[in-house]
């Protein structure tokens, strides 16, 4: 995703990847309460915390194959 984000151009290394509605970061209340729950409700999942996710996508990414630098993200440098 972000090699793909990268290759369009428009890619700077301090782009935020949830910027806020107004602009600017966006913290964890917010993004738990408009963004988070919101997903995990229109698809049915029931809640679990954000940080969740890690595990899950390390181990998806290693099953694809990428290598442990790769998902780390420092092959985007």
């Amino acid at each position: 995703m972000f090699l793909a984000r990268k290759k369009t151009g428009s890619y700077r290394p301090d782009d935020l990847i949830f910027p806020a509605r107004r602009g600017g970061a966006i913290d964890d209340k917010t993004f738990n309460k408009y963004a988070w729950k919101t997903i995990l409700n229109q698809v049915g999942v029931p809640y679990r915390m954000p940080r969740s996710l890690r595990h899950s996508f390390v181990s998806n990414a290693a099953h694809q194959g990428l290598t442990p630098s790769e998902i780390s993200g420092s092959a985007l440098d």
